[in-house]
């Protein structure tokens, strides 16, 4: 928390993502698009020791904007003051603003899954297969009910979670021999996790598409999978390059120059 405070003092604007386990791509892109665009701005990324004093920080102005991650994306809910249509009915923030003393809450990764779903010409015939039960799975069948897509199965670790996700969006319990999209919202496959593949071969087999929302590594077990079999896939990066453009303007006012996108 010092370093941060000693940061803010160096005449430069101080963002930071916070998450269990901070990695190096958000910084590292940060950092060089605020050096290549002259922008007086820092990024850091950090596990907060306390949620609680990195939101004094935030309202106090010493901190300006937050990215959110894993698993405190529920847990920044109560401490911010305004939010976007998303993030207001999931209860699910990716991205906090301090705008003249009043924190802004916001999803950033809503829009990025909107683009995915549009590039891959992903209609409500399809038929999914969802892998996980944390804040990204409430958020994608969230966007898949407002977008009205019916063919959704939904499987996890914690079958419990699974329930109460299928009794929060009213949706019925789905099962078919084969899906035409599958998609890991879970952990497994990140660094520092299990590698299990949480699809069967058959499953990967008949599938047209395959995301992975894991972004480190890159080419996830998953991922070299579907690459093996010769399936169009999305990677964990190309989902936070889509992320982060939504997000840079929220932090800069700016648009992100095409020649600067991870991807």
């Amino acid at each position: 928390m010092k370093n941060l405070i000693k940061l803010s003092k160096i005449n430069k604007k101080l963002y930071i993502s916070i998450s269990s386990n901070p990695g190096k791509v958000g910084m590292r892109f940060y950092n060089s698009i605020f050096k290549k665009m002259r922008l007086n701005m820092t990024y850091r990324a950090i596990k907060p020791p306390s949620l609680h004093k990195i939101f004094i920080l935030i309202r106090s102005g010493i901190i300006k904007g937050c990215s959110v991650s894993m698993p405190y994306k529920n847990k920044v809910y109560k401490y911010v003051d305004y939010f976007d249509e998303v993030s207001k009915n999931t209860k699910i923030i990716n991205t906090i603003i301090n705008k003249r003393g009043k924190i802004y809450g916001y999803n950033c990764d809503y829009e990025a899954i909107n683009k995915i779903f549009k590039k891959y010409k992903i209609n409500k015939s399809k038929k999914i297969l969802i892998y996980g039960s944390g804040s990204i799975t409430n958020l994608l069948v969230y966007f898949l009910k407002k977008k009205q897509f019916r063919k959704i199965t939904l499987k996890a670790r914690n079958n419990k979670k699974v329930l109460r996700i299928l009794k929060k969006y009213k949706l019925k319990k789905f099962t078919f021999n084969d899906y035409d999209i599958l998609i890991n919202t879970s952990s497994l496959g990140m660094k520092g996790h299990p590698k299990k593949i949480m699809f069967s071969d058959e499953n990967i087999k008949n599938a047209k598409l395959i995301i992975d929302f894991v972004n480190k590594p890159k080419f996830t077990n998953l991922i070299k999978l579907a690459k093996f079999y010769k399936k169009n896939y999305c990677d964990g990066i190309e989902i936070s390059s889509n992320q982060l453009k939504s997000q840079f303007k929220l932090y800069t006012g700016q648009n992100l120059q095409k020649k600067y996108y991870l991807i």
